[in-house]
């Protein structure tokens, strides 16, 4: 089974805490996969931008955005805040992705390949 999860939550509502428990049971059972890894963007991250990182992983979660009706990753810089992605590869590439869209943008056909979705509020 391929697995991808969607998790959608409000900033401040244990985004955090919820992404280290899915994300450590994910590795435990050698399913975790980020495209931003995979990409080498988490090393650009790594290497270049390491001060602008909220948390440690921030390079290493595939964290999308919705601008103006196009997918996007967030880039931890004030110059560069997204980076545009097709959603289909990363929803291939990934099995966790993170979101603070609303629920009602994720809830679509474009979505379909989504396995699991976790809605903190």
């Amino acid at each position: 089974m391929n697995y991808c999860i969607l998790r959608c939550a409000y900033p401040k509502s244990g985004n955090y805490l919820t992404y280290k428990i899915v994300s450590e049971l994910l590795k435990k059972n050698n399913l975790f996969k980020s495209l931003s890894v995979d990409s080498g963007l988490s090393d650009i991250i790594d290497k270049f931008y390491s001060e602008y990182k909220i948390y440690p992983e921030f390079s290493s979660i595939d964290v999308l955005r919705i601008v103006n009706g196009e997918y996007k990753l967030v880039f931890p810089h004030s110059d560069f805040n997204y980076h545009h992605v097709s959603l289909d590869l990363l929803l291939n590439h990934s099995t966790l992705v993170c979101t603070h869209e609303l629920p009602e943008k994720i809830i679509n056909q474009e979505f379909k390949d989504v396995s699991h979705r976790i809605y903190i509020t």
